[in-house]
């Protein structure tokens, strides 16, 4: 009976000590179930705010974006119509230099180029010169434009004098000879 008591005993311990060790395990796999969900629970956590940040980051990026395009375009458009108000400024400088000079150029007389004519051919002889205007000179024509008194040849009532006719054999003047004084027909030299 002693033995039966013991073996009994020993069952009930080895059946404790079962229990014992099946309730640990049991409870080191809930443990362990508990700390693996927490990590994962942390985990989605970390990826889901990880995620929004990514995607706020985004919304932002594509604001900064806009935004940078509309001052961008706003500077273009700035530069675009502080050109066009230079050119056009430039333009109507240009417009009025040119009317200007057209109003100089339209005041100037056949008489007034050739006073200027005149002042060159002084200053390009110097002083004690003289300079003799008749065939033997090689000045061009078109220093003496042929013009009625009082009359510029850029005006519009200007016209060329109609060609004369000659009636009649003409009777051809012989030419002076060269260092030959000339005279009117009042007999006074020309001066």
């Amino acid at each position: 009976m002693e033995l039966e008591t013991q073996t009994a005993q020993k069952k009930m311990e080895l059946a404790a000590q079962a229990e014992q060790q099946k309730l640990a395990a049991t409870t080191e796999l809930e443990v362990k179930k508990i700390q693996i969900q927490k990590d994962t629970d942390e985990e989605k956590f970390r990826i889901d705010s990880s995620m929004r940040n990514k995607a706020a980051e985004a919304k932002l990026t594509l604001e900064q974006a806009r935004i940078d395009k509309m001052k961008a375009d706003a500077e273009a458009l700035t530069k675009v119509t502080k050109a066009n108000g230079e050119a056009s400024a430039r333009i109507a400088l240009a417009r009025a230099s040119a009317a200007e000079g057209q109003a100089e150029s339209a005041s100037v007389t056949p008489m007034q180029v050739e006073m200027h004519a005149y002042d060159a051919l002084g200053k390009l002889g110097g002083s004690n010169t003289s300079v003799m205007l008749g065939d033997w000179s090689k000045l061009p024509n078109w220093l003496f434009p042929k013009t009625p008194g009082f009359q510029s040849a850029f005006s519009p009532v200007y016209a060329l004098p109609a060609p004369t006719l000659t009636l009649g054999p003409a009777v051809p003047t012989p030419a002076p000879a060269r260092g030959a004084t000339l005279t009117q027909t009042n007999g006074n030299p020309y001066p």
